[in-house]
């Protein structure tokens, strides 16, 4: 007898991993989400065996034939191993649901099918999906649902909330969240979350303050509603008052409890982005003080991805305010061993959640006026996925005064070593090299790079992403090597390049 200790994660194909654009004749139809392979990756190195189960209608009703299905599937196959991935078998229900077909998904046929062959442990599985019929495949079966909302996933949301299964926004969210859930339970393995999980919501209720993990950074949390809780926060942190928080929800009755109304605009970034690194400036209900929003009749919200975190906030039964867990203008840590030692010991509570998948903070978009979203701050989430769901948004910088929102000020994010921008490292003298360290974004010429102490090179993948991610980490480290200089060269102004470049200058500012 086989012991059933494979794990798998079982993909929904159209709306999923590839732009769903009817049922398919030809491989040249075929339009990958710029997500899937980066996610589909992240899948493969936790360990999963992936697999394809697909609804294809469009065979029986003659729309398409089983060859037009086979040649796009191969096409398909082809792309995800030309990019290192595997998938190890393909399902495929070329039935409508006219009939009781006991192959086609809500059906966990094929998953069950999958987990006798490949020795599956379904209850340590996955099922993603954009239907609500794919999540409960897996939930028919013992494994675990996640519902992401591209292709029809905004359509049938509502549907797919009364199942109770996890929501999230796209395939890379979905494989982050996963990814992120095999972490905390690799330190977590005593099996003592949820007890300190519940240590930390008791001193959110009683006033106190906690270090907790998000996607973004580590976060200082304490009570949103309770003003004399948020002053500990300004206190710990040094951070002065004319500096805004942002409120961190657990769901929309939450937000609906704080904000006066949501404008059409921002509630479809909320519906698309939420959970995840979106923070959405709405005028506020008095339950905020003014303490936390610097006075401003606004307040910045966002609904973190991170499990921790979600529960944290459920469990305290109220927002809670989060800025990151540094000292003030100095550099968000990324890792739990990031976190200062002085914010630690003045905290009530912490917990580590491991590494911060995304590494930067959240984008910050402002509907103070509604008419017209701006952007106030680049975060890790591309404002070219914003502008295409809502159109374009103006920049806005700060104009002194309380800041409309965190992270706007001239010098911020900043390492105690001197950080300097360059165009080249070729800018930088022979003799100033010796005890620096570059920083660039691909790979440097052999004399560009020679005579540095250090060199790190963050990649310069998709959007930047993994760069992103590596950012403060890197700079945290450097900064604790007794280096007189880090030079770093920007990155590209595209995709996630601008927000790191937006973090580059912050912290290089005098």
């Amino acid at each position: 007898m086989f012991s059933k200790s494979k794990k798998a994660v079982f993909l929904d194909r159209d709306g999923t991993i590839i732009e769903d654009r009817g049922f398919l004749k030809s491989p040249s139809d075929v339009v990958f989400f710029p997500e899937t392979f980066e996610a589909l990756k992240i899948l493969r190195k936790e360990g999963f065996l992936l697999f394809i189960v697909t609804n294809q209608a469009g065979i029986v009703r003659k729309i398409i034939t089983e060859d037009d299905m086979k040649a796009v599937n191969r096409h398909i196959l082809g792309e995800l191993s030309a990019n290192g991935i595997k998938i190890e078998e393909v399902f495929c229900c070329p039935h409508d649901d006219s009939g009781n077909c006991e192959f086609r998904k809500q059906s966990p046929f094929f998953l069950k099918k999958a987990a006798d062959k490949h020795c599956l442990d379904l209850k340590n599985s996955y099922m993603i999906g954009n239907h609500p019929g794919d999540v409960k495949a897996g939930l028919n079966c013992g494994a675990k649902g996640i519902y992401i909302l591209t292709g029809g996933g905004i359509k049938h949301r509502q549907e797919a909330e009364k199942t109770g299964v996890l929501i999230l926004p796209d395939i890379l969210a979905a494989s982050e969240w996963i990814k992120i859930c095999a972490e905390i339970e690799k330190i977590h393995r005593d099996g003592g979350l949820p007890e300190k999980i519940e240590k930390a919501a008791r001193a959110i209720k009683g006033g106190g303050t906690v270090v907790m993990p998000t996607e973004t950074v580590y976060g200082l949390g304490s009570d949103a509603t309770n003003p004399g809780a948020v002053e500990k926060i300004f206190r710990i942190k040094r951070r002065p008052a004319n500096d805004p928080l942002i409120v961190h929800v657990s769901d929309m009755k939450m937000l609906d409890g704080i904000v006066r109304g949501i404008p059409d605009k921002a509630m479809l970034l909320a519906e698309r982005f939420w959970p995840g690194p979106l923070t959405l400036v709405l005028k506020k209900k008095p339950l905020i003080p003014d303490i936390v929003t610097a006075g401003l009749p606004t307040v910045a919200v966002r609904m973190p991805m991170h499990p921790i975190a979600v529960e944290l906030i459920k469990k305290s039964n109220c927002p809670i305010s989060a800025p990151s867990a540094n000292l003030f203008s100095c550099l968000s840590p990324a890792r739990y061993s990031d976190v200062a030692a002085e914010i630690l010991d003045s905290a009530d509570s912490a917990i580590s959640g491991g590494n911060c998948l995304r590494g930067i903070e959240s984008t910050i978009i402002s509907f103070s006026d509604e008419d017209n979203p701006a952007l106030l701050r680049a975060g890790s989430l591309a404002v070219e996925k914003i502008e295409a769901l809502i159109g374009p948004i103006s920049r806005r910088h700060s104009s002194g005064g309380s800041s409309e929102a965190p992270g706007m000020q001239r010098k911020h994010y900043s390492p105690g070593t001197p950080l300097f921008l360059i165009k080249s490292p070729s800018d930088v003298p022979d003799k100033k090299r010796r005890n620096s360290a570059l920083i660039c974004f691909g790979e440097p010429g052999g004399s560009e790079k020679r005579g540095f102490a250090q060199i790190r090179i963050l990649s310069a993948d998709c959007e930047f992403r993994s760069a992103a991610s590596l950012l403060f980490s890197t700079l945290s480290e450097l900064d604790r090597l007794g280096l007189d200089g880090i030079y770093a060269v920007p990155a590209e102004e595209r995709g996630l390049g601008i927000a790191i470049n937006d973090r580059l200058r912050r912290a290089a500012a005098k």
